[in-house]
Formats: C-alpha cells, sequence, structure tokens
C-alpha cells in the first residue's frame, strides 16, 4: 500500500471495485495522484 503525503498531509484516494478490476482501479488511483500533484506544482508557479 502506497501512502503519499503533501507536506505534512496524506493523500488518501478512495475508490471500490471487484477483484477482476483490481489492477485497473490502481492505474486510476496513480493516474489521480499524479493530476494532483501536476496541479499542486501549477499552483505554486
Amino acid at each position: 500500500m502506497d501512502l503519499p503525503q503533501d507536506g505534512k498531509n496524506l493523500i488518501i484516494l478512495f475508490g471500490a471495485g471487484t477483484k477482476k478490476k483490481q489492477q485497473v482501479d490502481i492505474e486510476k488511483a496513480r493516474n489521480l495522484l499524479k493530476e494532483y500533484k501536476e496541479r499542486k506544482r501549477k499552483q505554486r508557479s
């Protein structure tokens, strides 16, 4: 389990799915985290 942080804040991504689609759900969560980090980076610029 990966628990990414943004400074002192813990980022928790909630999602639900079936075991059959678990890998797809994991990839979606990774993409959401990537998008979040990109938005934060742009806000700081």
